[in-house]
Order: C-alpha cells, then sequence, then structure tokens
C-alpha cells in the first residue's frame, strides 16, 4: 500500500508541472499576440521602416522666385492702366491663393497705375492668359484683385495660373487682350524687348485753314489704348493733338464727331470714343486745344487729319493735313 501511494503521489506530481508548463506557455503566446502590429498595419510598418513616404504628407517645395527686374522695366498699357511685371513665382501652392487640381502654381506680380484720365473697366481673368514653353495657354484660376473699375487705380496685384513648378519661367509668355481686342504678348524675362507696345510720339506742328481759323496738329502718338478702353484686334489708336485760334469775326461751333476724320490707307475713321477738342471757340480766342482719338489698322504709318466740309459747320469747305508716324 505504501509503493503504490508513493507511485499515485508521483504521477500527481507529473500531471501539475505538464499542466503549469502548458499555462506558462499559452500565457507567453498570448502576450505575444497582444504586442505584435496587426496583419492591416503589417505594409505600412514596413514601408515607414524603409524610408518609402509615399503614405505621408508631402512637405511643401520652397517657392522659386523669378525676378522681372531689369535696366528697364517690363511695362506696357492696358485699357490706359500701365502695367509693371515685378517678378513670378513657382509653388505647389500659396497660402492665399487657390490650390489647383495639379499640384504647381505660377503667380506673376505685378504693379498697376492708372495711364489715363477715364476709368477702365475689365477682368483679369478675360484679358491675361499664360503661355506655356509647349504652347499650352491656360487661364487664371485667381487674382489678388481680380478686376479694374477705378480712374485712380494704383497698387500691387498679382495673378495666379495652374502649371508644374517645373518648367521655365524664361520660356513662357503672358498673352494680354481678348480674342476680339489687339493681343500683346509679354515675354517672362527681364529686358525683354516690348518696345513694340509703348506709346510712340511725333512732334508735328503743321497747320491748315478751316472755317477761318487756324489748326494746327501740334503732335500725333500711337497708342494700343485711349479712353479707357484697348484697341480692338489689328487696330490701334492714332491720337491727335490740337491748337486752335479763331482770329475771325465769329464763334466757332461744331463737334469734331462731325468734322474731323483720320484716313490711313484705304480707312478713314471718324473719332472714337470721348474728344476734348473744344465744342465752341470763341471768337478771338487763341491756344486752344483737344485731342482726339481714332481708331486705324495696325501698321500703317502715312495719315491724313481730314477736316470735312459737311453742312452743320457753316462756311466749311474741306482741308487736309497730311503726316507720318
Amino acid at each position: 500500500m505504501r509503493q503504490i501511494g508513493c507511485g499515485l503521489l508521483s504521477v500527481i506530481l507529473v500531471v501539475l508541472l505538464l499542466c503549469g508548463g502548458v499555462s506558462y506557455l499559452g500565457y507567453n503566446w498570448l502576450r505575444g499576440l497582444a504586442n505584435s502590429p496587426s496583419s492591416g498595419n503589417t505594409g505600412s510598418t514596413q514601408s515607414s521602416n524603409s524610408g518609402n513616404t509615399a503614405d505621408s504628407t508631402p512637405t511643401s517645395a520652397p517657392i522659386k522666385t523669378t525676378s522681372l527686374s531689369g535696366s528697364r522695366p517690363l511695362a506696357f498699357i492696358y485699357s490706359d492702366v500701365k502695367i509693371t511685371l515685378l517678378d513670378v513665382k513657382q509653388a505647389a501652392s500659396f497660402s492665399d491663393g487657390v490650390t489647383p487640381p495639379k499640384p504647381g502654381v505660377i503667380r506673376i506680380s505685378f504693379k498697376e497705375e492708372q495711364d489715363g484720365t477715364k476709368a477702365a473697366y475689365y477682368s483679369y481673368s478675360d484679358v491675361m492668359r499664360l503661355i506655356l514653353p509647349d504652347g499650352t495657354i491656360v487661364a487664371p484660376i485667381t487674382a489678388k484683385n481680380g478686376t479694374v473699375t477705378d480712374a485712380s487705380t494704383n497698387r500691387q496685384n498679382w495673378i495666379d495660373f495652374p502649371a508644374s513648378t517645373d518648367l521655365s519661367v524664361s520660356n513662357m509668355v503672358l498673352r494680354v487682350g481678348t480674342d476680339a481686342e489687339a493681343q500683346m504678348q509679354i515675354p517672362l524675362k527681364a529686358n525683354a524687348d516690348v518696345s513694340k507696345y509703348q506709346p510712340k510720339t511725333v512732334t508735328l506742328n503743321k497747320q491748315t485753314t478751316y472755317t477761318g481759323l487756324s489748326w494746327t496738329l501740334t503732335s500725333a502718338f500711337v497708342r494700343w489704348s485711349a479712353n479707357g478702353k484697348h484697341a480692338e484686334k489689328g487696330m490701334i489708336y492714332v491720337i491727335t493733338s490740337l491748337k486752335v485760334d479763331n482770329t475771325s469775326a465769329q464763334d466757332f461751333y461744331g463737334s469734331p464727331v462731325d468734322y474731323l476724320r483720320l484716313k490711313a490707307g484705304d480707312v478713314t475713321s471718324a473719332p472714337s470714343g470721348d474728344t476734348t477738342v473744344p465744342l465752341v471757340i470763341e471768337k478771338g480766342k487763341t491756344g486752344a486745344t483737344g485731342e482726339c482719338a481714332f481708331l486705324v489698322p495696325q501698321g500703317s504709318t502715312d495719315f491724313s487729319l481730314i477736316f470735312l466740309a459737311t453742312p452743320s459747320i457753316s462756311g466749311s469747305q474741306q482741308a487736309t493735313i497730311p503726316f507720318q508716324i
């Protein structure tokens, strides 16, 4: 009996040891599961450890700035507003702008100065386009000040276009003007030649006599805009400056729209927009001055300012002042 009891005790001890080992192994197995990453996150963890940042938030690329300032300002006049381009910035986006569908914004900064006495009314979203190096034409997505409506406009402004930041600014062109207007193409590079878009003036001091008054064409100048408007497609403005002396015995009454014309080649044009030539020139009045703008075909160089013989002007006989610009 004593031997049987000892044997039974040995069996019980072995069973207890086996159960304890299993419990210990089970505990460690469960602990390992709790501490290990789930299978759904395994790929992300491996990507992070391998240095792959495809799933991380990208760091914004620095803003790249290209100055457009050179020995002469990169400036032009649109609708009697002088626009001077200052610089071009390239970035993935700007905090004060609109984030484009694809990363990349081209921001053109410029200065606006009123160059006339009459307010211009236009929207930059209508009149500005960016021509990329491959010839693609893109419309703007936003601007600091999108419209011009004030004759006293003098301010800093910018306009944004969607475009890759890898593109070369020096191979881009800013196109100004709608499809119905005489368009200007401004290369985005310092010291670019934009002389063709600058006003050109000639001093003339040519005289004629009309209805007993002495009329002097003192000067004429070519501009791409006048009276707050840009020239129509294929056309350009010629503005004539006149001085009038009335040494006759009677007052002169007449509107330049009725008696003045400008002939350029085969095209004869009436005054365009407002004129400042006086409607009444009193007898004895000398040194009366005024200007009159005409739309003529681009490329014209030979002109004739015509004073018409018209029933609305008493005693009028046609007179002409030829000139060149």
